[in-house]
């Protein structure tokens, strides 16, 4: 029974480990529709106000996947001069500033996370470009699926470790970036979960039966992006980009990317992911645009063990955008 006891524990173990040191946060596959999320500089750089709804079943067929559910939220607050209304005066306002928030569910496994954030962005424009700076403060609860670990570990073990277990915890975090564009370029770094918070749970010896805490550590994450947006007549644009995200262990991804878009309202793209060591993602996306309605669906398959067991993973996305779209570059005398 101990020998049954200590495998239950140990696959525990490493199932916390696997997420630990891998996939902490959700992907997305269409980053450039949503963008924000992953860098809070981009909220408002583009001067449309935008509403984003996401949702996201990876490894389909595979039990317990993760499954992320996103609704967001980017806008640009209009530039104003000094008035005075119903006796009151009210301040300039430069039209620099964007605001976001982002309120998300996110299951991997036994894990849950489920928070809000809130992001505020600074743009410095100059002539033909624009500098913009983000921070992105949140809040989240985590908490462990009972259910999922097992009956037997749940009939075996004390009543005070599956107490500890059940317990969710509320963790403060923070994010920050900076994203530049020049035309038709664009580039950005941006950090995430920046304090690190961890987990504290309590974990029994089943040997002594003695108690001891365990800590696992949320890693900061880094993302990085930078492409090219080239014009070909008036109704076509192929936009190459590469997207990489890492951690504080040298956990890397990069995504490969090249999109297609025919007269702004229909998109394909195809993405090559990696991480260096052997697993690789094909990634599909394809999209349309009906007046301010976008919708964008993509699917990922991973060349790996994992796919064995899965069916790929489905994005789905359904976004409202609204501001001047006519040039690209306009928006900077709107502000």
């Amino acid at each position: 029974m101990k020998r049954r006891r200590y495998g239950v524990i140990f696959l525990i173990l490493i199932f916390y480990t696997a997420i630990t040191n891998a996939q902490q946060l959700p992907l997305y596959s269409q980053y450039l529709l949503n963008g924000f999320i992953y860098n809070p500089a981009m909220a408002g750089s583009d001067g449309f106000t935008s509403v984003n709804l996401t949702s996201r079943k990876q490894w389909v067929g595979y039990a317990d996947g993760p499954t992320t559910y996103s609704l967001s939220f980017a806008t640009r607050l209009l530039k104003r001069k000094n008035n005075v209304v119903a006796k009151k005066l009210i301040g300039a306002r430069s039209g620099n500033v964007g605001i976001g928030g982002n309120i998300y569910s996110d299951k991997n496994g036994a894990i849950n996370r489920t928070g809000a954030a809130f992001t505020y962005a600074y743009h410095i424009h100059f002539k033909e470009g624009q500098l913009s700076f983000g921070l992105t403060g949140s809040f989240e609860q985590v908490g462990i699926d009972k259910s999922l670990l097992g009956s037997e570990f749940l009939n075996t073990e004390p009543a005070k470790v599956i107490s500890a277990i059940s317990n969710n915890v509320y963790i403060p975090d923070a994010a920050t970036g900076v994203y530049y564009m020049y035309r038709n370029f664009y580039t950005g770094l941006s950090i995430d979960q920046i304090f690190q918070s961890g987990i504290a749970r309590i974990y029994h010896n089943v040997v002594n039966s003695n108690s001891s805490m365990i800590n696992y550590t949320f890693l900061r994450q880094y993302y990085y992006v930078i492409g090219y947006n080239i014009p070909f007549g008036e109704n076509y644009n192929v936009e190459p980009f590469i997207f990489l995200r890492t951690d504080e262990r040298g956990n890397n991804l990069v995504d490969f990317t090249i999109k297609a878009t025919y007269r702004k309202s229909f998109w394909m793209g195809y993405a090559f992911r990696t991480d260096f060591i052997g697993d690789n993602t094909s990634v599909i996306t394809v999209g349309f645009r009906v007046n301010s309605l976008y919708f964008g669906y993509g699917f990922e398959y991973q060349n790996s063990a994992v796919s064995m067991n899965t069916y790929g993973t489905n994005e789905l996305i359904i976004a409202y955008r609204f501001g001047d779209s006519e040039r690209r570059y306009r928006w900077l005398d709107r502000y």
